[in-house]
């Protein structure tokens, strides 16, 4: 296959992920993700995580916290446990850059992140390489007022409806 065949179908696939993880996303949440696509549109970025269950979220939370996965060399991937994160609630995406010379390579060393980072801070979204604790620089997030922890609580104490209504109601971009 010719280097441009590759080029053209690693730009399809980023195209399609795009699409594809935009189906899960929060509404409110979905307006600075299309910005984002829109600010990577001739880039090789794309999501490949969008809405997580609760369930993933768990077994993600568990990864180097669990005597199984610490055997098996496991580190801790996340901080949030189900609910806790915003990715429960169709609130964020992660990312990473499909470049055709990145084909069988480790992506994460290669990446550009400040394309990245950049594009985020234009969309107006959180960027997790700006995070204090764990670093997650493919993260980007909706800013809200509070934090997922709190929205997660809430979730526990007085269910979805009420989670959802405190992420609309937290929501930073409402007051610019």
């Amino acid at each position: 296959m010719a280097y441009n065949d590759a080029k053209q179908q690693a730009m399809a696939y980023c195209h399609m992920r795009r699409a594809s993880v935009a189906e899960q996303l929060h509404p409110t949440y979905l307006k600075h993700y299309w910005n984002l696509c829109a600010e990577l549109n001739e880039t090789y970025w794309a999501p490949y995580s969008g809405r997580r269950s609760f369930k993933n979220q768990l077994e993600l939370w568990q990864r180097g916290r669990t005597h199984e996965s610490i055997s098996q060399g496991g580190r801790v991937v996340t901080n949030a446990m189900p609910g806790d994160s915003a990715h429960n609630w169709g609130c964020a995406t992660d990312w990473a850059e499909f470049r055709p010379e990145f084909v069988g390579q480790e992506i994460w060393n290669k990446a550009n992140w400040q394309e990245f980072e950049n594009a985020v801070h234009k969309s107006e979204l959180v960027w997790g390489g700006d995070f204090k604790k764990l670093v997650d620089k493919p993260h980007c997030e909706l800013p809200i007022s509070v934090s997922w922890k709190l929205v997660g609580d809430i979730y526990r104490s007085e269910g979805v409806d009420v989670a959802l209504a405190e992420i609309e109601l937290r929501y930073e971009g409402a007051f610019k």
